[in-house]
């Protein structure tokens, strides 16, 4: 008899109709329609909060998204949330758009807005830190803004980031060095004043590492592990004397306790080592020593083999033979967020810190970190001891003959 079957089985046996194709996950510039193209004089927008929606001049299709070259005259508008408006007359771009194309961009890694007239009017363009490498200078060649930039804003970046722009495409030469994060100045609203007046070519940011620094340990509970191995160790022999003997035994691993520890602290790599890893352990602590490295990732990881030595101590009966085992559980630790604190020293005034005049003047902050650890490490030990009597054969006459 044949099993009935429910609606929703016999409605997935129905042929689909093809579906919508997916629009694929890179950016894409896109040609505004004919009456649109080049003729637009304003634009009304409601996007999300962060999305970013970049209406160009030009017919720019670079790769990289936040490179602008040949793009024109450029206006990106930032998604609030809410409806906004924007008159195309008052930025240099009436009767210019032809392209447009939107993303979206880590705002929270800050940004610089370069305008074309003093007192931040006119055309502009917004470059976001998080779009660009680090430490290497980025050409403004083929730009709108290139060597037409008159004001300068940079209230968005944190007090770790700062920045210069040049007059040359290359970088070296004559500069803006004043775009910081931290103090009170974040903008200057006339670039004649500084002589810097409509030559900006290129630009390069960089983020202030601290002198020194000291993490505090922190600690991961063995609850926190699951999916446990075992390895064990194994010594046998027999006790002749007349009193219980000691017996020492003794496991080494040196590829089993594997522990990966990540930071999302930006421009650091580190090393791990862990403590406590004892016979009998329940918790590790884990102390962080941090080495600083100018890199271009958001986060860094790295697996650090911490070599397992563990010993027991048994009594052996006496008069038996004995069989000692010893049994370490390694338990695979869940990936799990751990948060610490780190007493942080700059060179530079970063907001919060304090003066400390132990340390070469330094700025000291306390600061949050944040650590991702995931890998293996003992959990429980566990020591046996078999033993059976042992008696010594009786001793044998030793006969003769006649």
């Amino acid at each position: 008899m044949a099993t009935p079957q429910t609606l929703a089985q016999q409605v997935e046996l129905l042929i689909k109709p093809p579906p919508i194709a997916r629009v694929p996950a890179t950016v894409s510039r896109h040609i505004i329609t004919n009456d649109q193209f080049d003729n637009a004089a304003c634009a009304v927008y409601n996007l999300p909060i962060g999305i970013v929606y970049m209406l160009m001049g030009g017919g720019n299709n670079s790769a990289q998204v936040g490179n602008l070259e040949s793009g024109g005259h450029c206006i990106d508008p930032v998604g609030t949330g809410k409806m906004e408006t924007c008159h195309f007359a008052n930025i240099g771009m009436n009767d210019t758009a032809s392209n447009f194309f939107w993303r979206r961009v880590d705002l929270s890694m800050g940004a610089i807005e370069i305008f074309a007239d003093p007192n931040f009017l006119g055309n502009r363009a917004t470059i976001g830190l998080s779009e660009w490498e680090p430490g290497r200078v980025q050409s403004l060649k083929g730009w709108g803004i290139d060597n037409l930039g008159s004001s300068l804003r940079w209230r968005t970046l944190s007090d770790r980031q700062y920045a210069s722009l040049y007059n040359t495409w290359a970088g070296p030469g004559d500069a803006y060095n004043n775009v910081k994060g931290w103090g009170n100045i974040k903008e200057i609203a006339n670039l004649n004043d500084v002589r810097l007046n409509d030559v900006l070519s290129s630009f390069k940011w960089e983020r202030t590492v601290p002198k020194k620094e000291i993490i505090a340990p922190f600690n991961i509970s063995a609850s926190n592990s699951d999916s446990q191995t075992n390895l064990t160790a194994e010594t046998s022999g027999i006790n002749k004397i007349d009193k219980d003997q000691v017996i020492e035994i003794t496991l080494d691993d040196s590829t089993s306790q594997t522990i990966t520890v990540e930071t999302s602290d930006q421009h650091v790599t580190m090393s791990a080592g862990v403590e406590g890893v004892v016979s009998a352990s329940t918790t590790w602590a884990v102390q962080l020593n941090y080495s600083y490295t100018n890199t271009a990732t958001k986060s860094n990881s790295t697996t650090k083999t911490v070599t397992l030595n563990v010993k027991q101590t048994v009594n052996a009966p006496a008069r038996s033979y004995y069989r000692a085992t010893l049994l370490v559980a390694l338990g695979r630790l869940r990936a799990t967020e751990y948060e610490t604190t780190a007493e942080r020293w700059y060179s530079d005034p970063v907001v919060g810190g304090v003066h400390d005049a132990s340390n070469q003047n330094w700025y000291k902050r306390v600061e949050t970190v944040r650590i991702s650890v995931t890998g293996s490490l003992a959990c429980r030990t566990v020591a046996n001891m078999d033993a059976s009597p042992w008696e010594p054969l009786p001793e044998t006459t030793p006969t003769t003959t006649t």
